[in-house]
């Protein structure tokens, strides 16, 4: 999964009774379906891509899925062209609707 240096990065952020649902796009080349079972391992960059060329050493899902785990949620990605979602516990938060649906662009 590589996203272009200058792809622009949603966000969009819902906060619910039980649950804070992230789900995080680009317009990167996506996950190929071969790594979808990998794609949260340590140190996996996917097969997609000029491996040279890229920098990262594939540890960022990886963390993001510890500490999804930790909080008591979970992350799942979809592929090709699939966003990535996060879902955890809305542990000491409240339906506030001024954080609801907000999005961000990075």
């Amino acid at each position: 999964m590589v996203a272009r240096r200058s792809s622009p990065i949603t966000a969009p952020l819902a906060v619910g009774r039980r649950h804070v649902h992230l789900r995080v796009e680009d317009e990167g080349t996506g996950i190929d379906p071969s790594d979808l079972s990998r794609v949260f391992d340590k140190f996996h960059r996917g097969s997609r891509g000029n491996q040279e060329n890229v920098r990262g050493t594939g540890l960022g899902l990886a963390l993001v899925k510890a500490v999804m785990e930790a909080h008591g949620g979970r992350v799942e990605a979809e592929s090709e062209a699939g966003p990535v979602s996060a879902q955890a516990p809305a542990r000491g938060t409240h339906n506030d609707s001024s954080v609801n649906d907000k999005r961000s662009r990075l």
